[in-house]
C-alpha cells in the first residue's frame, strides 16, 4: 500500500520518535507513512514532490507546518505542542534563570504567558509569524535582558548565533500519536470522497452515453 502520510520534522529526534510510534502503535500500517527530516527551506520540495506522489495529509509542527500550509493544497495536521513539553524542555536546563522567553511560531506558544505566573518567572513571548522575524526578535531579545530561550527549532539555532542559551521544545510521544492518528482519519475520509467521485463521475459517463446512443 503506497503512503498516504507525510511526517516532516524539522530535526532528527523528531523524525526517529515518529518512526518509533509508528512501529509501537501501527506496526501493521507501517506503510500508511512516509517520515521525513526537512528544515523551513528543505521542506518546500519534499512536500510538493510528495502531493505529486499521491501523499493525501501531511503532519509536522511549528514554523514548518505553518510553511508547508501555505505551499500545497493538502491538509496539514499540526503536532501540539502542551505545556509538559515545554516544562520538560525547562527541566534539562536544570537551574533556570528568571529572565525566560518562549520563542516560536503561533501554533507552538499559544497560551504559554500563564506559565510564567505559575512558575513565578519573568516570561517572554516571542511570536514569529515568519522566519525572518527570528534573527531581529532575538537581537531584541538580547536586549532586553532575556537569558534563556525556550522555542522551536528555528528559535534555537538563532538563539546560539546571538548567545543566548537556549533549550528546544520536543514533542512528546502523545502528541505524534494523536496526530498520526488524525492524519489516518482525515485520509481515509478524502480516499472515500474520491471513489464516491469516481462512482459519480461512472455514472454520469455512462448515462451520456446511452443518451447519445
Amino acid at each position: 500500500m503506497e503512503a498516504q502520510v507525510l511526517f516532516v520534522a524539522p530535526f532528527s529526534d523528531l523524525a526517529e520518535l515518529a518512526l518509533t510510534v509508528i512501529d509501537e502503535k501501527f506496526s501493521d500500517r507501517k506503510s500508511l507513512f512516509h517520515v521525513v527530516k526537512a528544515d523551513l527551506q528543505e521542506a518546500d520540495t519534499l512536500v510538493k514532490q510528495a502531493t505529486d506522489n499521491g501523499i493525501e495529509v501531511i503532519v509536522s509542527r511549528g514554523g514548518t507546518a505553518s510553511l508547508i500550509e501555505k505551499k500545497v493544497d493538502v491538509p496539514i495536521v499540526y503536532i501540539q505542542v502542551t505545556v509538559a513539553d515545554i516544562l520538560q524542555a525547562l527541566l534539562k536546563v536544570g537551574k533556570y534563570p528568571e529572565n525566560i522567553a518562549i520563542a516560536g511560531f503561533g501554533n507552538m506558544i499559544y497560551g504559554c504567558d500563564e506559565l510564567g505566573k505559575i512558575l513565578h518567572i519573568n516570561l517572554t513571548e516571542i511570536l514569529l509569524q515568519n522566519s525572518n522575524e527570528a534573527a531581529p526578535k532575538m537581537e531584541a531579545a538580547v536586549m532586553n535582558g532575556v537569558e534563556l530561550v525556550v522555542g522551536d527549532a528555528i528559535s534555537v539555532k538563532m538563539s546560539a548565533k546571538y548567545g543566548i542559551k537556549s533549550t528546544l521544545i520536543q514533542s512528546g510521544k502523545e502528541s505524534i500519536y494523536r496526530a498520526l492518528q488524525t492524519a489516518i482519519l482525515i485520509a481515509s475520509i478524502r480516499r472515500a470522497e474520491q471513489k464516491k467521485n469516481e462512482q459519480l463521475r461512472a455514472v454520469v459517463d455512462e448515462s451520456h452515453d446511452g443518451i447519445v446512443a
